[in-house]
């Protein structure tokens, strides 16, 4: 596939007919979406260099998911595990983006032997 025909191809929500309920649900259609080598990346890199990594994630995350036109359900979900209101779709969109890296830190992470 050239770069022209990947750049048509239908992004993340495109490809799906529901929106994600879940925070859960959520990050691993994110997980789905990143490379091999990109979760390795981001479980490797300091909570510095990750901030910097994800930038992109958070509008993909915000649009894809529907936080920007009101998907309730993940708000309610959102603010459920955060144990506070979680009304906005950027605080909402950074939560999930939390625990996709928790995600793969816990399972990308290089360990010493």
């Amino acid at each position: 596939m050239d770069r022209a025909e990947s750049a048509s191809q239908p992004g993340p929500a495109e490809h799906r007919e529901h929106l994600p309920e879940t925070v859960a649900a959520a990050a691993a259609l994110l997980v789905e979406e990143l490379l091999f080598q990109d979760k390795m990346a981001i479980a490797n890199m300091s909570a510095d260099e990750v901030g910097d990594a994800i930038t992109d994630l958070f509008d993909l995350t915000r649009t894809s998911f529907g936080l920007d036109v009101g998907n309730q359900a993940l708000l309610r979900s959102c603010a459920g595990e955060a144990g506070h209101a979680i009304e906005h779709a950027d605080d909402a969109a950074a939560f999930i983006l939390a625990r996709l890296v928790r995600e793969l830190k816990e399972k990308y992470r290089l360990k010493s032997v």
